[in-house]
């Protein structure tokens, strides 16, 4: 399936087949949570949401946007996993939860969006939750983080192209 041909736009984005599942695209991604939900982030310079974005506020039948300002964390790191296990009840090790699999559950309290994703060489684990949420969460992951001999780390660790040289 592809969205562009749903919504009748000329952007073509790949739309995973299966729920809870992701996919790339311009160098952001496509997540499917649910039969007819989707998450669509643009990617640094591949502006795929702004492309598509008039399409989507013209009223076009059975598609309601959602637009959101939610925080994104990225977690990585060789402890990653014992982070993972002490803040969320959800085993991230398993099998089932790798590959291009979204998991939608709760970690210290706050309802996430999760999934493991390779960026800049790194396997990581992408987290959004609602903004109202995120100075708590980034608070408490840090803290956890810290006590296990990390922290954060700055986003220049994972894009150092971002960084101005």
């Amino acid at each position: 399936m592809v969205l562009a041909a749903v919504m009748g736009t000329t952007v073509a984005v790949a739309v995973p087949a299966a729920p809870n599942s992701w996919g790339p695209v311009d160098g952001g991604l496509v997540a499917r949570l649910a039969r007819t939900e989707f998450l669509l982030e643009d990617g640094r310079g591949a502006p795929t949401v702004t492309r598509i974005a008039g399409e989507l506020q013209s009223g076009l039948e059975g598609v309601y946007p959602v637009w959101r300002q939610d925080c994104a964390l990225l977690l990585a790191g060789e402890r990653v996993m014992d982070l993972l296990r002490e803040t969320c009840n959800m085993d991230f090790a398993s099998p089932t939860l790798s590959g291009e699999a979204v998991t939608l559950t709760q970690m210290v309290g706050v309802s996430v969006t999760v999934l493991r994703q390779q960026v800049g060489g790194l396997a990581c684990h992408r987290v959004w939750c609602d903004y109202s949420a995120g100075v708590y969460l980034w608070e408490t992951l840090t803290g956890i983080a810290e006590e296990m001999g990390g922290g954060a780390v700055g986003i220049a660790a994972v894009w150092p192209a971002l960084v101005a040289g």
